[in-house]
């Protein structure tokens, strides 16, 4: 394993590219073959973030979703778009991008935590999350120049996230199941990048199945599951009236239920309707109430005129 040497030939379309920006610090067991996509294994394997981020934007339309929800599927979906773009040129300015995206979604989750516990708001949580992130980048192209490894930072970056997730729980009470099983797939999979690493698990020819990309299949799942750890604290969107199977109680949607209301006071053409059977049955008595009346009245003038013409 050699760091800053370029993985590309001569003559194929990415060797320019890694010369001009710098090679990266680190080579995955895969060949590079002399093509546009030089790692196809590794590369193809970034659409589990896609699909993953696709699942998830689907579920925040069925919550409550603020933008601090649905900012984790967005972040996903263009991790999904670096990481793939880095393997597929192998140079140091595409690492850079997968780094950032990485240190994003991190420290996004680690944002949301200080705000669950009051520490900033939606007025400040942006200079907080963007300080980091610049913060780390910067580390990592010192760390890159002085041929340091890079990839501890990203052990960094997630260590102040759990240690902000778990000064939470002096906050509020917290149901870590989601986040301790989306950290399993993670640590799973970082053990088969690792031995891609380390050659263990190593077979340069194959472009099918590597180390790395089992990384990216495992840490997607990962990354879907750890979604509903922030997810749990927001319920689902509900009807007018429904009744919740999670909670066991019964929910109005006042807003929905308002809309209605003024959706049939204000309808465009408000015709009669036909009465219904026990409104004619009504009508029908009080007609013929009426024409009796009028029959006795005329009887009555009848014997008034009777008796006239008699005297």
């Amino acid at each position: 394993m050699s760091y800053y040497v370029n993985p590309h030939k001569f003559s194929c379309p990415w060797y320019p590219y890694a010369q001009e920006f710098g090679a990266p610090n680190i080579k995955w067991c895969e060949e590079n073959l002399c093509q546009w996509i030089s790692e196809p294994a590794n590369t193809y394997s970034n659409f589990a973030y896609i699909v993953v981020a696709i699942l998830l934007a689907l579920v925040t339309t069925k919550k409550q979703a603020d933008s601090d929800l649905s900012m984790f599927p967005r972040l996903l979906f263009f991790l999904g778009l670096a990481s793939g773009f880095y393997h597929a040129s192998n140079h140091y300015l595409s690492q850079l991008g997968d780094f950032l995206l990485m240190y994003l979604y991190i420290f996004w989750g680690m944002t949301i935590n200080l705000k669950r516990m009051g520490k900033i708001n939606d007025g400040n949580k942006y200079y907080f999350f963007g300080g980091f992130t610049v913060l780390f980048m910067v580390l990592t192209h010192f760390l890159y120049l002085s041929y340091l490894p890079i990839q501890y930072l990203i052990i960094v970056a997630t260590a102040f996230f759990l240690f902000s997730e778990f000064q939470v729980r002096h906050h509020k009470s917290v149901n870590y199941r989601y986040l301790f099983l989306g950290l399993g797939f993670i640590a799973a999979g970082e053990v088969f990048s690792i031995m891609d690493l380390k050659r263990i698990f190593c077979n340069p020819q194959d472009h099918i199945i590597q180390g790395h990309a089992i990384w990216h299949l495992l840490s997607a799942i990962g990354l879907g599951i750890s979604f509903f750890h922030f997810a749990q604290e927001i319920p689902k969107k509900l009807s007018p009236s429904e009744f919740d199977e999670d909670t066991g109680e019964h929910h109005v949607n006042f807003d929905q239920l308002q809309e209605i209301e003024r959706a049939e006071s204000t309808g465009p053409d408000q015709t009669e309707a036909p009465l219904s059977e026990p409104q004619e049955t009504e009508a029908q008595t009080v007609a013929g109430t009426e024409t009796e009346e009028q029959k006795e009245d005329s009887d009555q003038l009848n014997l008034f005129e009777d008796l006239e013409e008699k005297d």
